[in-house]
């Protein structure tokens, strides 16, 4: 008789809560000067039952040193505007790709 067919892969349970925080740094004057911006990914949600998706938020922590410029605020815009248009989609990635494939290899029998 044929061999039993192997049932279907165990696979990890998790639900994971996280708060990233990130900064970014910006030469600003022929880098005589460092603009920054800063804030928090927060992953609201994320677990086994939803891979494909994590939960995201991104907070800008839009607060403008003393005398800052109207053009230190745009810039400070397009920083936050890189983090959410690069630095989301990334943390998504690690989590639902690498962190789930490493997850997964945890849990192969040796």
């Amino acid at each position: 008789p044929p061999a039993p067919s192997p049932g279907p892969q165990p696979r990890p349970m998790f639900e994971l809560r996280i708060e990233l925080d990130w900064k970014v740094e910006q030469p600003v004057d022929k880098g005589k000067a460092i603009a920054e911006a800063k804030g928090q990914i927060q992953v609201t949600d994320f677990s086994s039952e939803d891979i494909e998706s994590p939960q995201m938020k991104l907070i800008c922590d839009n607060q403008l040193p003393p005398g800052a410029t109207p053009a230190f605020k745009t810039l400070m815009d397009k920083l936050n505007a890189a983090v959410k248009e690069s630095g989301l989609p990334e943390v998504s990635r690690m989590l639902s790709q690498d962190f789930v494939s490493e997850l997964k290899q945890q849990n192969q029998p040796a």
